[in-house]
């Protein structure tokens, strides 16, 4: 029981900070540009909201056909990467998260990832 409620509080903790991190990262996109001459940072976070009609994977409709609301945020510097996705259906009887880290490069004329 406890674990359970842990990992509640959990998710909605992460939820509310994809929401933050979105927030922040459409004020910042909406920015004025910086100066010409200055050193762009290294470090690079992205955000994003979904919504898909139907949860499909492995050739299976996973809820029945009902959507599902999905929010993701990930961070890259120097090729190292990481985020978070989190989706709920709109019942409100199913949600998911997920954590990744990777490492992404180029071979060649190749651009290739490992995660």
């Amino acid at each position: 029981m406890a674990l359970t409620t842990s990992f509640t509080r959990l998710k909605g903790m992460v939820a509310s900070g994809l929401v933050a991190a979105l927030i922040g990262s459409l004020h910042a996109a909406s920015e004025v540009e910086p100066p010409e001459g200055a050193v762009p940072s290294p470090i690079h976070v992205s955000a994003g909201v979904a919504w898909d009609s139907h949860y499909v994977s492995e050739g299976r409709d996973n809820l029945s056909g009902d959507s599902l609301a999905s929010a993701q945020v990930e961070a890259s510097l120097l090729g190292f990467f990481g985020g978070l996705w989190y989706a709920r259906n709109p019942a409100g009887n199913y949600d998911e998260l997920n954590a990744f880290l990777g490492y992404d490069f180029s071979l060649g004329p190749l651009e290739l990832y490992a995660a």
